[in-house]
């Protein structure tokens, strides 16, 4: 078990620590004003809230993409850190067939 001393952060420290370095407080409200220009920090604060406030990797993907704006390095940055804090099994499955069906 990880403990405040150990040099491991828990779940809510890590997220928290993430929201802080991005910019970003976690409030809800924030969502509405995230820039969207493709610019490399807007593109991470932007990815950042949505990827770690969404509760699945279809919202967090899908979220960000319809945003607008430069939505190829915002969806990509998105897709990765939805996929790191999912998983890859937590794609939906019509996803997956999709690509398996271009192959």
């Amino acid at each position: 078990m990880a403990t405040e001393g150990s040099g491991h952060l828990t779940r809510a420290r890590r997220r928290e620590h993430l929201l802080c370095s991005s910019g970003l407080s976690g409030d809800p409200s924030e969502s509405a004003s995230l820039p969207t220009s493709g610019y490399v920090i807007h593109t991470l604060q932007t990815a950042l809230h949505d990827g770690l406030h969404a509760g699945d990797v279809e919202t967090a993907i899908v979220r960000s993409v319809n945003r607008g704006g430069d939505t190829n390095p915002i969806g990509a940055v998105t897709r990765a850190i939805a996929g790191a804090r999912f998983g890859a099994t937590a794609l939906p499955d019509r996803w997956l067939a999709a690509q398996l069906m271009k192959l």
